[in-house]
C-alpha cells in the first residue's frame, strides 16, 4: 500500500473486515501509544468521536454482551467492596481502642 492512497468505500470495507478481530502485540501497542501521545484533535474530530461513541452505545447498550459485561463489573465491584469492608473491620478490631 502506498502511503497517502485514497481507498474506495469497498476497499475500506475489505480492509476493515480483514483486520476484524486482529490483536496487537505488546510492542505494537506501545508504538501506537507513543504515536498518539500529545495528539490534539480538532473540534470536528472530537465531534465525530463523540458521535461514534453515542451511536455504538445506542446500538449496543441493551445487547446481551453489554448487559453481561455490566453485570460482571457490578459483581466485581460488590466483591471488592465486601473485601474492603472486611479489611477495615479487621483493622479497627486490631486497634483495641478502649
Amino acid at each position: 500500500m502506498v502511503k497517502g492512497t485514497n481507498h474506495t468505500e469497498e476497499t475500506k470495507q475489505k480492509i476493515g473486515n480483514a483486520n476484524r478481530g486482529h490483536r496487537h502485540t505488546e510492542e505494537t501497542k506501545q508504538k501506537i501509544s507513543a504515536a498518539m501521545k500529545g495528539r490534539t484533535f480538532t473540534e470536528e474530530e472530537r465531534k465525530k468521536i463523540g458521535e461514534g461513541i453515542s451511536k455504538w452505545y445506542a446500538e449496543n447498550a441493551n445487547s446481551e454482551t453489554e448487559i453481561n459485561r455490566r453485570a460482571k463489573l457490578s459483581a466485581i465491584g460488590k466483591e471488592r467492596m465486601r473485601v474492603w469492608n472486611e479489611y477495615v473491620k479487621n483493622q479497627i478490631n486490631n486497634l483495641n481502642i478502649v
